[in-house]
């Protein structure tokens, strides 16, 4: 039985693919990271503006925005065709920036021109043998690893998560791997991934919490740009979103609160 990473990579294509056809969703109703979370970076990786960084899997430039915003110049990652066209639109503003329509462990990278290489819920696609030693190449002598992940704290108040586990599970049961796989982006620690790769160390952690107040639609419409849902078939996905969204208006006022927290991960790459 394939584990949860190797189910992740053996998807890739057709998650790639599914996210290109809701790039514009994506990138309306997924959530962006705290201010805090890119002070941080900045901060721990030695980064001025002009210092040029790669970011792993742009994207439609959910986190490119703040990294620009900051004067970074930025090397964007990223196969998907669709997600990368919102990148360069919302982009536009930032001459500096440049995109790579390839799979970072297979791009023929510049070698040791980054200063950082920044990764924002996105490490998880990447194949971890190659991946640390890409990251590796790329960066210069005491350039940083940067990874920066949500993690969902609690959707709703108590009990909602259990009522909303029910409404589904009725009408689109989940797998045993889609199951294994929630369960590893959830609770993996990825500090001990790069520490075990041997070639970035020490590495520093950072939390900063936000709360979004979500309307029964909303919370639908982000619910479906993640991977169990937007791989359902689109008349069962209808049936589920219909029954939610009644769940929410009759039981819950209308609205879901859905707190959060982005961890950042830095390690320096060890020379």
């Amino acid at each position: 039985m394939a584990g949860p990473r190797e189910e992740i990579l053996r998807s890739a294509d057709e998650r790639r693919a599914a996210f290109d056809a809701i790039a514009s969703d994506y990138d309306t109703y997924r959530p962006g990271y705290p201010e805090e979370s890119f002070d941080d970076l900045m901060a721990l990786a030695g980064l001025r503006a002009g210092d040029p960084v790669v970011e792993v899997g742009s994207g439609t430039g959910i986190a490119t925005l703040p990294l620009a915003r900051r004067g970074l110049v930025v090397t964007c990652v990223e196969p998907g065709q669709g997600m990368a066209a919102v990148a360069q639109s919302k982009l536009a503003g930032f001459p500096g920036l440049t995109h790579v329509g390839e799979r970072f462990e297979e791009w023929d990278a510049p070698p040791g021109r980054a200063r950082a290489v920044v990764a924002a819920n996105a490490w998880h696609w990447v194949t971890p043998g190659p991946g640390f030693r890409q990251a590796a190449t790329v960066l210069g002598v005491g350039g940083f690893l940067c990874l920066l992940f949500h993690h969902v704290v609690q959707v709703g108040v108590d009990g909602f998560a259990d009522e909303l586990r029910a409404v589904r599970d009725a009408i689109a049961p989940p797998t045993e791997a889609a199951l294994r796989l929630g369960a590893f982006l959830e609770d993996h620690v990825w500090s001990d991934d790069m520490e075990e790769s041997g070639l970035f160390a020490p590495v520093a952690t950072t939390r900063h919490g936000c709360t979004r107040d979500l309307t029964s639609a909303e919370f639908v419409a982000v619910s479906n740009t993640y991977g169990p849902a937007s791989r359902l078939d689109p008349d069962v996905r209808a049936e589920v979103d219909a029954a939610v969204v009644e769940m929410i208006d009759t039981r819950y006022d209308g609205h879901v609160p859905k707190r959060e927290e982005a961890i950042l991960y830095v390690g320096r790459r060890t020379d």
